[in-house]
């Protein structure tokens, strides 16, 4: 135990030694051709790994970064290219990041064109309020897609101008009125099942690996293999006609 430990040490003053060093190549670039890096502007991330105790946060404020002479600041999240990132690398602010958008696009609609026909609205909803870029990575076995399911059937029930107390189950039937829209937990499935396609369909036979080692070898770990996993329930796949039918698509 005492000679993991040292490892890790060791790993961990290796990976600031070599972060420092990196940092103070960008500030010999900035020298020499008369540009600035503006500290502020950036931030430092830690994601440890997940087998490690949640020590990172306190370790991190006595390791600062320097760039331009001014600190970094160590944040636990960030946003980038629209999506919420975090250093235990949990999809929960992310989701409730776009449930929130979802819903001001919903009211956007509604305040709008609240007294135009309902396929107007149907349509309006569809083109504006239907974005699931990055959901392919999400975990489906987070609570806060139960949330996200919840707030796609109450939009649901405002746009068709439905009673409010209309059961659940119905609310799977109502795609047929909604020019074939998918719930919006079938099609998060869609999508990820899609992604999972793609990686074991890959040119990149390191991709392909990638995807099958999570899979087989993730030991209910892997996000890939929880995911897979869930399709699999989800829509009454068996794991091995699932891979099967991924490579027969090729």
């Amino acid at each position: 135990m005492k000679n993991k430990f040292k490892i890790k040490q060791n790993t961990k003053q290796l990976t600031v030694i070599c972060m420092r060093k990196l940092l103070s190549i960008c500030d010999t670039f900035t020298n020499e051709y008369d540009i600035k890096f503006i500290a502020q502007k950036s931030k430092l991330l830690v994601v440890s790994p997940s087998n490690c105790h949640r020590q990172a946060t306190g370790q991190t404020s006595y390791c600062p970064f320097l760039i331009g002479g001014n600190q970094i600041e160590h944040v636990e999240s960030l946003s980038h290219l629209g999506h919420i990132i975090t250093s235990n690398l949990s999809d929960k602010e992310d989701i409730h990041y776009r449930r929130n958008c979802f819903i001001g696009q919903i009211k956007n609609v509604l305040c709008f064109y609240s007294k135009q026909r309902c396929s107007v609205r149907t349509k309006l909803f569809q083109t504006y309020c239907n974005s699931r870029y990055g959901c392919e990575l999400w975990s489906l076995y987070d609570s806060s897609i139960s949330d996200f399911c919840a707030a796609w059937r109450k939009a649901v029930r405002r746009i068709l101008n439905i009673p409010p107390d209309t059961h659940n189950y119905l609310i799977k039937l109502i795609p047929l009125l909604l020019n074939n829209a998918l719930p919006f937990l079938d099609d998060a499935c869609k999508r990820s099942a899609r992604f999972v396609f793609s990686c074991i369909q890959s040119d990149s036979s390191l991709i392909q690996s990638i995807a099958k080692r999570g899979i087989f070898e993730g030991h209910c770990k892997s996000v890939i293999e929880k995911n897979v996993a869930f399709l699999c329930s989800h829509f009454g796949w068996q794991l091995v006609h699932f891979v099967n039918t991924a490579k027969s698509r090729r």
